[in-house]
């Protein structure tokens, strides 16, 4: 066949079929955690960070996360700096990225071959590609934005908790709430394979799902559960503080938005660069009549790069503490 003895032509062949494999993703939406990980992230996604991701500060008796993926960072900086916070454009990125991939992986089975001197090896360079291209355990890493990780597919078997709790999510971002706790409850069954973190992350979201539906009685006591999994597991603590501002809202209640206070200091100690959090506590304090440290963390919301509408409700924060 031709087009197999000409590697220009069968890269470009290879390059196509797996972008064309996949271009129905450039349509979706984020998915699952695309929208904590882009859209909601604590960390800020400027270039002026990239040096602290890929050489990061060890300080002794701490706990260290394990997670070290900075290439992952460093590609998500630049998509945000392409396209913002458009979906397509992220989903264009993975899309490409893996059709490179694939002409890639092209190219170094058509050297290992020759180097061991196998026959037919543009023959079966070119099949393997095309199979690789074809391989439907790419699909989460390539439609998933924050996938671009990879996964295990060993965890992706109803056994495990993973696709109950990412079905859960999709659920309630349909709006189908009673449908996502049902899912989310499944993947804390005991029979269900999962870690301590992973149960954790999975109480969490039935915390914010009962808080979609204002039953905040409930979402507390799911939000201290994941505690309860894994004290460390920080977002947790800022959903908290989120309950105990709504209950000081509803009852102008000063232990609530001291209790909302105590939360979001904690999430703050393990993650410093949560603005959300920063632009919480602004709110709590002006509540407090503490308007000094109101402006401070309002101050510090913005630096911390947080998305255009809350960096507008932080600078609106600050302009009403100016005029006052």
């Amino acid at each position: 066949m031709w087009l197999i003895e000409h590697k220009a032509f069968a890269s470009l062949f290879l390059f196509l079929v797996s972008f064309g494999s996949f271009a129905f993703s450039l349509k979706n939406d984020f998915v699952w955690d695309d929208v904590q990980v882009i859209e909601k992230s604590y960390y800020s996604f400027k270039a002026s960070r990239i040096k602290s991701i890929v050489i990061p500060k060890i300080k002794k008796g701490k706990n260290v996360a394990p997670y070290y993926h900075p290439v992952i960072f460093i590609s998500i900086v630049l998509d945000r700096s392409l396209w913002g916070i458009s979906p397509f454009g992220f989903h264009l990125s993975n899309v490409v990225v893996n059709s490179v991939s694939t002409v890639v992986f092209y190219l170094l089975v058509l050297f290992v071959l020759g180097e061991f001197g196998v026959t037919q090896r543009e023959n079966k360079a070119f099949l393997s590609s095309l199979l690789f291209a074809l391989d439907p355990m790419h699909v989460e890493s390539v439609s998933w934005v924050a996938g671009r990780t990879g996964e295990d597919a060993s965890t992706k078997t109803t056994n495990y908790a993973i696709p109950h709790s990412n079905y859960g999510m999709a659920l309630k971002d349909a709006g189908k709430q009673d449908e996502a706790i049902r899912e989310l409850l499944t993947a804390l069954d005991p029979e269900v394979k999962n870690t301590d973190r992973g149960r954790a992350a999975t109480a969490n979201n039935l915390g914010l799902v009962y808080l979609d539906k204002e039953d905040y009685k409930n979402a507390e006591e799911w939000f201290l559960k994941a505690l309860y999994y894994d004290s460390k597991y920080g977002r947790t603590y800022y959903h908290l503080g989120l309950i105990y501002f709504i209950k000081g809202e509803y009852g102008n209640s000063v232990f609530d938005y001291r209790m909302a206070e105590k939360y979001l200091k904690k999430t703050l100690e393990m993650y410093r660069s949560y603005g959300r959090a920063n632009l919480l506590l602004a709110k709590v304090y002006i509540r407090l009549g503490e308007k000094e440290k109101a402006r401070e963390n309002a101050e510090r919301a913005i630096r911390s790069g947080l998305i255009e509408p809350l960096s507008i409700e932080a600078q609106g924060i600050l302009n009403e503490l100016k005029d006052k």
